[in-house]
């Protein structure tokens, strides 16, 4: 897996899908730990995103924090910046008992993670 090229237009986006100098200090310059980490993050993220769906779905705004949470940990650990921010917002809607607004941040997202895999295609 080579470095991905990234289509933004950063006029037009917030957050760059993946912060790869970031991710590159990280990995100590180490491209094949970059690359592992990213894969890692693309091989759970659709699962902790069904997961958060399936939450969403029967009101366990604990469970959706507590999913968030993990996975904005995840989204930050690769620099994948979009993603983070659109998970803290989804975790904060949870933590605040806005479940409407968690069903809205959940859409984003799974917008964010399109983007992400349209731009590292």
């Amino acid at each position: 897996m080579s470095t991905p090229a990234i289509d933004v237009n950063p006029a037009t986006e917030a957050d760059p899908v993946i912060e790869f100098d970031e991710l590159m200090d990280r990995c100590l310059g180490n491209l094949d730990l970059m690359e592992r980490a990213i894969e890692a993050f693309i091989g759970q993220f659709p699962n902790d995103l069904a997961n958060v769906g399936r939450a969403i779905e029967v009101g366990s705004k604990a469970e959706i924090a507590a999913i968030a949470h993990r996975m904005k940990g995840s989204a930050s650990n690769i620099g994948a910046t979009a993603i983070a921010s659109e998970l803290k917002r989804l975790e904060l809607a949870a933590n605040g008992n806005k479940l409407r607004d968690a069903a809205h941040r959940y859409e984003a997202l799974r917008g964010e993670w399109s983007r992400l895999l349209h731009a590292i295609g």
